[in-house]
């Protein structure tokens, strides 16, 4: 288990490990490359909403939390789940992970609050960089034909059941 002491950089891991989570179960992982219409666009949601929520701990006042700081909150451990079929899921699943170990390793979580500038940059650009693959590859990339190669891994099932 990771600990850090900042309430921002803990929420954004959580939300990370969700999305991870949303990629791994996702339509597209069985396929050997590409995104599914649907998978895309809740991809897009998820790192526009990632980007508001960053955007919000960044712009919000400093706290100020004598009593508290330094709070010890403890991170579950990123929990490895084999490679999907889909190379484009590998690779954005990859680059999602990246952000997690920067999120954790940052000058931010010895902090109480809030995201530090240099900390934001990296964020930001892990992010540009995972939309620019949407766009640019994503969207512009027909699904090949892999028939010799296809499936190359197990495929990963159905999401999760009940409530």
């Amino acid at each position: 288990m990771a600990q850090v002491y900042n309430v921002d950089t803990a929420t954004i891991v959580e939300y990370i490990d969700r999305v991870d989570e949303e990629l791994y179960y996702s339509q597209s992982a069985k396929l050997p490359n590409g995104c599914k219409d649907a998978d895309k666009m809740r991809l897009k949601f998820y790192l526009d909403e990632l980007r508001k929520l960053i955007a919000h701990m960044k712009k919000d006042p400093e706290l100020d939390l004598p009593e508290s700081d330094p709070t010890i909150i403890t991170v579950p451990d990123y929990v490895e789940k084999p490679r999907v079929n889909n190379i484009s899921t590998n690779y954005i699943r990859h680059l999602i992970k990246l952000l997690r170990v920067e999120i954790l390793n940052s000058q931010s979580a010895r902090d109480s609050s809030n995201i530090h500038d240099p900390d934001f940059k990296i964020i930001d650009n892990i992010l540009s960089k995972l939309e620019n693959f949407l766009s640019e590859y994503i969207d512009k990339c027909l699904q090949g034909h892999w028939p010799e190669s296809s499936p190359g891994q197990p495929i990963s099932g159905a999401g999760k059941l009940g409530t």
